[in-house]
């Protein structure tokens, strides 16, 4: 750490990593411009910290080429599976506030000085990010009417906030036992956040942070196991936070489980068939 400069970070933006270098090179350089604009020689507002999950196509190498006091990198000995690696995240974040951060998404210019201006403005439990950029910002007194309102502009808004880079969060907000406790959901880093907003806590919703890449790293999810992951987890927060509409979207999910089932095995059977069936089907559309 440089001398004076300050070693508890008001932010600690966290990026769990494995074997994503490529991607490692494109955003490390962006974040660490965007750090040169908000930190100071003694003041170190936000620190960047790396939770490499024992990476094998040179990622460590990579990282450890920058050498500076607001950038610290994590290895792990051995890989601990990427939930946890996200959980180890908050466990070891010194910031009032953390930011978890993945490594397949980018950032727009500017963007942490956004987000550090509605910590400091708000001082809110949580900070959901959304991509329509029309530099918007909005706060609410509690994640319930968050929720309510934000459903209106976004009908997918309770499953598209749980982006992990989309939430900025209080360290005081996270339940590392109920992420733990909840961590074969797909959501474990959410029950976690979600636990501790059930009590009364700003919440504010900022646009302009967040760019998606063009090209995301891609996971191998069969669909219908996502849809029923997807159906219990909002069937859980509405009973959380009493939200009737919710319950409503975790029915229509399980609803529609049917047919993602005989898609998928119509798909597995007569990939063929299915695929002229598509084609001729955009033909008539066309």
């Amino acid at each position: 750490m440089a001398e004076g400069m300050t070693t508890t970070p008001f932010l600690s933006l966290c990026i769990p990593t494995f074997n994503r270098v490529a991607y490692l090179r494109e955003l490390i350089p962006l974040l660490l411009h965007e750090l040169d604009t908000v930190n100071s020689s003694h003041n170190c507002r936000v620190r960047l910290e790396i939770l490499d999950n024992a990476s094998t196509d040179g990622s460590d190498s990579f990282l450890r080429q920058f050498v500076r006091p607001d950038f610290i990198v994590h290895r792990n000995e051995m890989n601990i599976g990427g939930d946890n690696n996200i959980r180890k995240c908050a466990s070891i974040a010194e910031g009032e506030y953390v930011w978890v951060f993945g490594d397949d998404d980018l950032i727009l210019p500017g963007g942490i000085q956004r987000v550090l201006s509605g910590l400091e403005r708000y001082k809110p439990l949580l900070v959901v990010l959304v991509e329509r950029q029309n530099g918007g910002e909005w706060c609410y007194p509690d994640y319930k009417r968050c929720i309510e309102s934000e459903i209106e502009k976004d009908k997918f808004f309770p499953l598209s906030h749980t982006l992990i880079s989309a939430n900025v969060f209080s360290a005081s907000a996270f339940s590392v036992s109920e992420s733990l406790a909840r961590s074969a959901t797909n959501y474990g880093h959410m029950y976690g956040l979600l636990a501790g907003l059930r009590g009364k806590g700003d919440v504010v919703v900022l646009d302009g942070v967040l760019q998606t890449r063009s090209v995301r790293a891609s996971f191998a999810r069969i669909p219908f196991a996502l849809c029923i992951k997807q159906a219990v987890y909002l069937r859980d927060i509405a009973t959380w936070f009493d939200m009737p509409r919710l319950r409503q979207m975790a029915l229509r999910l399980v609803v529609a489980l049917p047919v993602e089932l005989l898609s998928h095995a119509m798909h597995f059977m007569f990939p063929g068939w299915m695929r002229r069936r598509l084609v001729r089907k955009a033909g008539r559309h066309g």
